[in-house]
C-alpha cells in the first residue's frame, strides 16, 4: 500500500488504474485505494499532496455510504483548518 501511495503521489492526477483506486465522490473529490478487502479513503490537496482520511475493511460490493460521509467530513474539516491556518501535522519516525 505504501509503495502504491508513493507511486500515485509521483504520478499524474487522477490515478488511472481503477483496479487499485477509483473515485468515490466527485463533488468532494474523494478517492479510494484498494488492496484486497482493505480500503483507504483519500483526497488531493495542492500539487500532488495526498491526504488520507481513514481506512476500513470492505464487506460488500459497494462502498458503504457511511464511509463516504466520513470522508466528506474529513475533507470539510481539513479545508476549514487549512483556511484558518490551523493545520497540525504529526510526523512519525
Amino acid at each position: 500500500m505504501w509503495a502504491y501511495l508513493e507511486h500515485v503521489a509521483q504520478s499524474q492526477y487522477p490515478p488511472r488504474n481503477t483496479t487499485v483506486s477509483h473515485q468515490l465522490d466527485e463533488k468532494y473529490d474523494l478517492w479510494e485505494f484498494i488492496k484486497g478487502d482493505v480500503r483507504v479513503v483519500f483526497f488531493y490537496d495542492e500539487g500532488k499532496t495526498i491526504v488520507l482520511t481513514h481506512g476500513f475493511l470492505k464487506g460488500g460490493q459497494d462502498t458503504p455510504q457511511g464511509e463516504i460521509l466520513r470522508g466528506r467530513r474529513s475533507v470539510i474539516a481539513y479545508r476549514r483548518a487549512k483556511r484558518e491556518q490551523n493545520l497540525h501535522f504529526v510526523e512519525e519516525p
